[in-house]
């Protein structure tokens, strides 16, 4: 059986706990993608929207998005 955590096994760390870590991580993207999201919907709706901002918040969403897709 393949490790879920590449070098997992060399630290010790056991099946369940692997899932726990990567379960954890999911829900870490999850809040940061929808912080961002709010953070977007929030700068959009100004007179005068801060475009390098969001211009910035959007890359940060695909990098977080990116990431939370990766190894899968």
């Amino acid at each position: 059986m393949s490790e879920l955590i590449p070098g997992a096994a060399a630290l010790g760390m056991s099946h369940w706990q692997c899932v726990t870590l990567m379960e954890t991580a999911e829900d870490t993207f999850s809040a940061i993608t929808s912080k961002l999201t709010y953070l977007l919907d929030q700068e959009n709706q100004k007179a005068q929207p801060d475009t390098t901002l969001i211009a910035e918040w959007e890359a940060l969403d695909d990098e977080v998005f990116t990431l939370g897709n990766t190894g899968h």
